[in-house]
């Protein structure tokens, strides 16, 4: 798969769902589907259906360091051999024969064992030549930058009370193509919590764009305070815009007026909603699932809101915890145009001493240049990405 179809597919959702009441949808807690006949599992049937056995094989093979390298490496050759025997006849490549690697260690060999007895009595073990037609190379989003689930503190006021939790996926426009999207985060919140929860657990570049101190309508630096907290947004759910209510007008308000310069023939109809980000709870929404939700803050940066699952609560789930982030893209960094070794932190514009205008250059780079004597020279430090980033 090219990267136009790959980017393509990725920015295709639905088909949607009917709109779904989520406070109707939690009472069903209180009915059948939590009732004690239906959570009561007889203990013959939950012993025969136990993978407890597997599990423990599996996570002991895993905190083994010999064989959990060797499961890596046996797995990798295993797809480049399928890649190679699927490709073209006039591209010669040498099929590496991984069973001839030898590996002295004991409990690797009886592993080996374990797997060619597997592969023996389950014929859909081994992969086929036919199964490169379902690999893929890993893109971005599918890399996460969390080692592990990250959890918020936030207020319970009714520990007791019903409520569903919600996947919500946030996917960010492509800077080169708008027409794409591409999964930036993906966030669990309760049916209790509000927009704007889901706002500020967001992260976004944007946010963290430093704002210009100007003095006689001239830019001469710019602020070190993160302001991203009070950042204006409005979000469009099921015809209404909800605005932050932080002005007047709000971005709401300034989002139908440009809508109303459309053609006619164009115009979404969207209306505003009563209430604002902060009043408006997730429970008196109807959603639908696999509907692309449209987002837009901090000028014109736009995103697209995605609810994967509506489920009810478990007895696992501790409200307290929420929001929690789940998955968070790693962000392709600029490497310096001097070195083209390390990350910029700076974009340097008008600087004729540079092949292009903004450049983009580390601070050591920037400091061995020195500073230039043309005062229409202006550096501005890149995000840092602090705001949302913390583990």
């Amino acid at each position: 798969m090219n990267a136009g179809a790959a980017h393509a597919h990725e920015s295709t959702f639905g088909p949607a769902s009917e709109p779904i009441d989520i406070k109707a949808f939690a009472r069903t807690e209180l009915g059948d589907l939590r009732s004690d006949s239906a959570t009561q599992i007889p203990p013959g049937i939950a012993e025969e259906c136990s993978v407890a056995d597997i599990r423990k094989e599996v996570q002991k093979t895993w905190d083994n360091v010999k064989l959990s390298g060797y499961l890596l490496r046996d797995h990798e050759l295993v797809v480049n051999n399928v890649h190679i025997t699927a490709e073209s006849k006039k591209k010669r490549k040498r099929i590496i024969n991984y069973e001839a690697l030898k590996i002295p260690h004991a409990a690797v060999q009886d592993l080996q064992e374990s797997l060619k007895c597997i592969s023996k009595n389950l014929q859909s073990w081994p992969y086929s030549a036919e199964a490169a037609l379902f690999m893929r190379a890993p893109k971005n989003t599918d890399f996460n930058v969390l080692d592990s689930v990250k959890r918020s503190v936030s207020n319970v006021n009714d520990p007791n009370e019903t409520e569903a939790i919600l996947t919500i996926t946030v996917h960010n426009t492509l800077s080169w193509g708008h027409n794409y999207l591409s999964r930036a985060s993906t966030h669990l919140l309760r049916s209790s919590q509000t927009l704007q929860d889901l706002y500020d657990c967001l992260i976004c570049e944007s946010s963290e764009i430093p704002e210009e101190i100007v003095e006689d309508g001239e830019v001469f630096g710019y602020s070190q305070i993160n302001n991203a907290d009070n950042k204006p947004c409005v979000m469009c759910i099921e015809g209404l815009a909800y605005g932050d209510g932080q002005s007047d007008p709000d971005y709401a308000d300034k989002l139908i007026e440009q809508i109303g310069l459309m053609p006619e023939e164009k115009r979404p109809k969207i209306t505003k909603a009563d209430s604002t980000l902060a009043t408006t709870r997730l429970d008196s929404l109807l959603l639908r699932i696999d509907e692309p939700y449209y987002m837009l803050h901090h000028g014109n940066c736009e995103h697209f809101i995605v609810v994967d699952q509506i489920r009810l609560r478990r007895p696992t789930d501790l409200l307290s915890d929420f929001p929690i982030t789940t998955h968070i893209t790693p962000v392709l960094l600029d490497l310096c145009r001097g070195c083209c070794k390390v990350p910029a932190v700076y974009a340097i514009v008008g600087d004729v001493r540079l092949p292009e205008s903004p450049c983009v250059m580390c601070e050591p780079c920037w400091t061995n240049m020195g500073p230039s004597d043309d005062s229409d020279v202006s550096v501005a430090p890149l995000p840092r990405r602090v705001h949302g980033w913390e583990r």
